[in-house]
């Protein structure tokens, strides 16, 4: 729950991400020296913690093709996260369902991981979003296909996508795609309700 919260709060309190899990756009990108020159082409390294995290490209570790990209913790953040992460104009996918699909391999994980995708409005608001956090990925586990399914809104201005993994651990990553779907596909995503309290709780404060 707290990703959830960090993740859609940091949208929309601020900027991204669908990555990150607590304050508004914890989840932007954070170009430092290192991971400025270490992230994949097209790819940045984002999170509520990013400097607790490296990522890069693996030509031993692979699926297939030439390499898979990797993140990984470099040292304990606690209960934070990092995000390897893109994003991109909604406007090819607006009134489409899509999903972005990939094979991750996990090495570890303390926490959890998974992919994650967010659709964003013109205000960075938050419209659909998904980060596996009901079905997530631990411990150790070899190559294994996910996804995440997404309707984008007319109104839609940007998705923003990637894997995410909380406290320590590595994950692998190849083979991603992101396509639309039929609608008989069924979306995936999140539901904050589902996880909320019913009812107001202790409004006298005598609790």
């Amino acid at each position: 729950m707290r990703i959830e919260k960090a993740i859609l709060g940091s949208l929309a309190a601020a900027a991204l991400f669908g990555a990150g899990p607590l304050d508004a756009r914890a989840s932007e990108p954070v170009a430092t020296a290192q991971n400025a020159v270490a992230s994949p082409a097209g790819w940045n390294l984002a999170g509520s913690k990013p400097e607790a995290y490296a990522v890069g490209v693996d030509s031993k570790i692979k699926r297939s093709g030439k390499a898979a990209a990797f993140l990984r913790s470099v040292r304990d953040p606690g209960d934070e996260f990092g995000t390897l992460m893109q994003s991109i104009s909604a406007i090819e996918f607006r009134g489409k369902r899509v999903r972005l699909q990939g094979w991750v391999k996990s090495e570890n994980v303390k926490g959890w991981a998974g992919l994650w995708m967010r659709v964003d409005g013109r205000h960075s608001n938050t419209l659909a979003f998904d980060n596996m956090s009901d079905r997530a990925i631990k411990g150790t586990t070899d190559w294994t296909q996910y996804h995440v399914v997404l309707d984008v809104d007319n109104a839609a201005e940007s998705i923003s996508f990637g894997t995410l993994l909380t406290e320590t651990g590595a994950l692998w990553i190849d083979d991603l795609d992101l396509s639309p779907v039929p609608t008989t596909v069924p979306t995936t995503e999140l539901s904050l309700a589902k996880t909320l309290p019913q009812r107001p709780v202790n409004l006298g404060f005598d609790d």
